[in-house]
């Protein structure tokens, strides 16, 4: 890598996307790699269990924005069962949204899965394979 720059909140993150950038990967591998990284380096932070979202600009192309925060089922004509509760925390109370409607899939690993794949250069294999370097 001739000129670049990395945010990263954790060094293993940092250097997971380095490598992957010095082995002859994109920036799309880079992310994909810190992202898997980050979920168990900065386990605090971030998870598998968890949705996200990822703005792509591609070269020469559109901006690509992919939402892997959750998908849900179809509601239809149903009703949804999905309703308010407040939660009393002794100094605070907080608002929370409950029922059936309020379970969804996450959405992390398939979003950087599929970001992978139409947009990285590497096999997933060895974008996968820094999450060892930690």
């Amino acid at each position: 890598m001739k000129y670049g720059s990395i945010a990263a909140g954790e060094q293993t993150t940092l250097e997971a996307a380095c490598h992957i950038l010095e082995s002859g990967g994109n920036a799309f591998d880079a992310a994909v790699a810190s992202a898997f990284t980050s979920m168990t380096s900065e386990f605090a932070l971030t998870s598998a269990g968890g949705g996200g979202a990822l703005l792509a600009l591609p070269y020469n192309s559109e901006p690509i924005l992919f939402d892997f925060f959750v998908d849900t089922l179809p509601v239809g004509n149903k009703i949804l069962d999905f309703f308010p509760v407040i939660i009393d925390f002794g100094t605070s109370k907080q608002n929370f949204n409950i029922g059936k409607g309020s379970v969804a899939v996450p959405g992390n690993i398939a979003g950087l899965l599929h970001v992978h794949k139409r947009l990285g250069l590497l096999p997933l294999n060895v974008v996968l394979s820094t999450m060892r370097l930690g």
